[in-house]
């Protein structure tokens, strides 16, 4: 008998100039609120910071303190640092602003410091860990990387000019790995006619804008609907959950650091649609498969303008990396059962692999 549950645990507030007001969203916590901001570092983000600090301030809040000391694939040092950070600073209100990795840093830290509440800011548009709970974090002693469930925000910003400051390989990589959360959710077991709509849709609005905003960061239209297509995506794949090209995109870069989780998820989306179309049904295939093959073709041909270094794995970390990979709680919904000889045959269609 068809039947499923459908979990949305953040608000979503959606709106160009939204950050602006999160003071007015704080107001009544201002008795009791310390605040700590968490950020990606460097002088990019600073203007947004400086909103976000004018707004608080002027609804009263007089401690916010700052913490940035996340970087690309987060450490659980990282983590431990900002709890400790947080806990010097008798912090209660959590603020995270930047990409994913800063989102799933945040949420760790937030978790274990005891928040009162927690507002995610994502300054990017597609890795949809803005609304969810869960954590990819890097452990410090083996690179390895771990799923870790924590908590989600209370409120999630969803503000198209605070994406604005991407530059376009950025731009390009956050889109497809939005759109590989709508490819998989669609195509896996957990699906429902909600998500279907939402993925389906979500990736839709990726290969209708990503180009348009890669080329012009300030046409707010083209932003709009690439944060919105994170939002569906993203919230699809809360609720169908993924499949075998998370399996691989998420094991690889504790190998690979250098490679984006997004370049990653975008590389893989063609053979992962090849592997898993047999055992979808023809709707499925009529709908998605042609998004998926222009989604490929853009890939490739920013590879080509934008000189993007190819994804090399050395052949002796290929096992290693499948057996983990075949594993992976995300293959529990894929359509076609994940083996560590699928999880190869994925790998050696879209990678270069060279003896080292």
């Amino acid at each position: 008998m068809y039947s499923y549950q459908y979990l949305v645990p953040t608000k979503v507030i959606f709106g160009t100039g939204k950050v602006k007001e999160i003071g007015d969203l704080l107001k009544e916590k201002i008795d009791a609120g310390n605040i700590l901001l968490i950020s990606d570092p460097g002088e990019w983000i600073e203007p947004l910071l400086q909103d976000i600090r004018n707004s608080l301030t002027k609804a009263g809040f007089k401690n916010i303190a700052h913490f940035n000391g996340v970087s690309p694939n987060p450490k659980l040092s990282e983590c431990t640092r900002g709890i400790e950070f947080a806990k010097e600073n008798n912090a209660n209100i959590f603020i995270a602003i930047g990409g994913g990795s800063t989102m799933d840093a945040a949420k760790k830290i937030a978790k274990d410091s005891n928040a009162d509440f927690f507002i995610t800011v994502p300054t990017t548009a597609g890795t949809g860990c803005h609304i969810n709970e869960w954590s990819v974090l890097t452990r410090d002693d083996n690179h390895e990387k771990i799923s870790v469930q924590n908590i989600a925000a209370n409120i999630a910003i969803l503000d198209p000019a605070a994406t604005a400051s991407m530059p376009p390989v950025v731009t390009l990589c956050t889109g497809l790995d939005s759109f590989s959360h709508g490819m998989e959710a669609y195509f896996g077991t957990g699906a429902s006619t909600l998500t279907d709509l939402q993925a389906l849709k979500g990736c839709q609005l990726v290969v209708e804008n990503i180009e348009r905003a890669m080329l012009d960061g300030s046409d707010l239209e083209s932003r709009t609907n690439m944060l919105e297509a994170d939002f569906l995506t993203g919230s699809a794949m809360i609720n169908a959950g993924l499949g075998i090209l998370h399996c691989i995109a998420n094991i690889v870069p504790g190998f690979y650091p250098h490679y984006s989780h997004g370049y990653l998820c975008g590389s893989l989306l063609k053979s992962t649609a090849e592997f898993n179309e047999p055992a979808l049904p023809d709707h499925k295939r009529e709908q998605m498969i042609p998004l998926v093959e222009k989604a490929a073709q853009i890939l490739d041909e920013s590879v080509q303008k934008y000189n993007i270094e190819p994804i090399t794995i050395i052949e002796s970390d290929v096992r290693p990396i499948r057996e983990i990979a075949a594993v992976n709680v995300n293959g529990l919904t894929n359509p076609r059962k994940i083996t560590e000889e699928a999880v190869e045959q994925v790998m050696r269609s879209t990678f270069n692999i060279v003896q080292g």
